[in-house]
């Protein structure tokens, strides 16, 4: 048991467990830096506070599908920090069962896309500059030699 705890704890991802009501049991080291909430303040409260108010439906989608013992992945999504900023996140969400096979929570497994996102859109900018870099060096190479001179007498 000890063993596991200090993989969770260890992990740079935020792990998340929380019952079929959607109420948060277990809440890890990175949960608290990624979403700045500490673990106390967190733990019995309702996960739709993660959410944006626009998205607050994932949730129930979310529980749906975990009470039927499925999994819900979720690339594309994105989540609130305490301060109320949105970010970009991968969302890994497997139930959880007890001894019996009864699930009777989920686990949620929260990756951090912001800085791959930064890295996504320098590249675009990067693409961006390079092609017209290569425009103007496409089209000097087209104009005659009279439009490269002087116009000075």
């Amino acid at each position: 048991m000890r063993r596991l705890t200090a993989i969770v704890e260890s992990s740079n991802n935020a792990i998340i467990g929380k019952d079929l009501n959607g109420i948060l049991m277990s809440w890890n080291r990175a949960a608290e830096v990624m979403f700045g909430y500490p673990a106390d303040e967190m733990l019995g409260r309702s996960v739709p506070v993660l959410f944006p108010s626009d998205r607050v439906n994932e949730e129930t989608a979310i529980i749906d599908r975990i009470r039927g013992g499925g999994s819900a992945e979720r690339s594309g999504t994105v989540r609130q920090r305490k301060d109320g900023t949105q970010f970009p996140v991968s969302v890994s969400i497997a139930p959880i069962r007890d001894e019996a096979a009864t699930v009777i929570g989920a686990s949620t497994i929260v990756r951090d896309l912001t800085e791959r996102h930064e890295q996504e859109r320098h590249l675009r900018e990067v693409r961006a500059q390079v092609f017209h870099a290569q425009r103007l060096t496409e089209l000097a190479s087209w104009c005659p030699r009279w439009c490269t001179r002087s116009t000075s007498r």
